[in-house]
């Protein structure tokens, strides 16, 4: 994730194929072929190639064919007869919102169907299942985020010659739901559903890595922020929570258990600043302090005291800390008392400002001199991964994973 994607990409706009027909959206395909497949993935570069693991990879339609839609089927704006495929490939987007995904599933039974009764009131999904699709094309559509990038197109050709390609155009993924966690509880009910009732399973368990950014602090934005990412979220999670339940209960027929671990980054890297988008993983990262109940101002910065309320930390700094907090061994907060009672036992890399930002991580406000509150949820949640999982020495297949 620290490889500049979107420096190949600006520096790429400037070629002249951008000017034609090309999308920004094939540099980032490129630079996603280059640097995070190519060395790492000899010979292995469509899904066909890939064998395991099971991949999904989700994004958002925002166009799709004018049949994907039975409210307009045949009823309104149809396509004039005897279209060829230019007039027939025209998007439509009162189903935008759903989702096309790249996968190499065989079992896709637990997917959403849609209802006769309410016919467009579901969330689609069109699957591909084609060998032939290149893992950074597909990787490319997950990261088409906007408004930087414009909607990109995927055309489905038929096995049929005289059928005509179906044209989607897609964004990022997670424009409909960023930890793309709806689409794997849909496939794992799938499996679930066509298991045998005295199949026995052992516990699952699901990590959700969740690196979003947040606003907590409230503002009067007339709406805005409940109308778009807000009720967005929210809703997602209503259905998610849902999806929950309905796989527990399955999972509990077979007498086993469903365990999902919910790891968002630390709020101080997702608020008030922080990272923004991963995409661009800056030189160096402002940090505020997340516990403070109000975020202080710009002015507040250049006072004594609340020059202590922000730390910026470079590339290194951030890595050092983003170690520690999945350091299996060695808990973050643990080692952030270890050296603040004796500084000179800390390595080099951990400097003064991850120290601090270590703290507020840990629920230590220095500025007020609070005693230790509670921790970032992060911080709890990886030591319960850690205990129903265990260390890297009680994983044998660890060391072959980690290489």
């Amino acid at each position: 994730m620290s490889q500049p994607y979107i420096q190949d990409v600006l520096e790429g706009i400037g070629e002249l194929r951008i000017a034609g027909s090309w999308s920004l959206g094939s540099l980032l395909q490129e630079s996603l072929e280059r640097r995070a497949f190519a060395p790492r993935m000899t010979g292995i570069d469509t899904f066909g190639k890939l064998g395991d693991p099971a991949l999904i990879l989700n994004s958002a339609i925002s166009g799709h064919p004018y049949e994907d839609s039975e409210i307009l089927k045949g009823r309104v704006a149809a396509p004039p007869d005897g279209a060829g495929c230019i007039e027939q490939a025209r998007p439509y987007a009162n189903l935008a919102g759903g989702r096309l995904v790249f996968t190499n599933l065989g079992n896709l039974t637990g997917f959403p169907e849609r209802s006769t009764d309410v016919p467009d009131l579901w969330l689609p999904y069109r699957i591909v299942t084609d060998g032939n699709v290149k893992l950074s094309a597909a990787s490319a559509l997950t990261a088409n985020f906007p408004p930087v990038f414009s909607n990109a197109r995927v055309r489905l050709k038929s096995t049929e010659k005289a059928v005509c390609p179906q044209s989607y155009f897609v964004t990022d993924g997670g424009a409909t739901e960023n930890l793309g966690l709806v689409s794997a509880l849909y496939a794992l009910r799938g499996t679930l559903k066509q298991l045998e009732a005295d199949t026995k399973l052992g516990d699952i368990h699901v990590l959700a890595l969740e690196a979003s950014a947040i606003d907590y602090d409230y503002h009067d934005d007339r709406g805005i922020g409940a109308a778009t990412g807000g009720s967005k979220e929210r809703i997602n999670s209503g259905l998610t929570q849902s999806l929950l339940r309905e796989v527990e209960g399955m999972m509990a027929t077979h007498k086993a258990k469903l365990r999902v671990h919910y790891l968002p980054l630390p709020v101080a890297f997702r608020s008030r600043g922080g990272f923004g988008t991963h995409w661009m993983f800056a030189r160096n990262i402002n940090v505020v302090n997340p516990l403070l109940a109000e975020a202080p101002g710009t002015l507040a910065f250049l006072l004594p005291e609340g020059g202590k309320d922000k730390v910026t930390l470079n590339r290194e700094e951030v890595m050092v800390t983003l170690r520690a907090l999945f350091d299996p061994t060695d808990p973050i907060c643990t080692r952030a008392e270890r050296f603040s009672g004796d500084p000179k036992s800390a390595p080099p890399a951990w400097t003064p400002d991850v120290q601090r930002v270590t703290r507020w991580i840990c629920g230590h406000d220095d500025r007020r001199n609070t005693p230790p509150l509670v921790p970032d949820y992060q911080v709890e949640a990886w030591a319960r991964v850690v205990q129903d999982l265990g260390t890297p020495q009680d994983i044998p297949a660890f060391k072959q994973y980690s290489r």
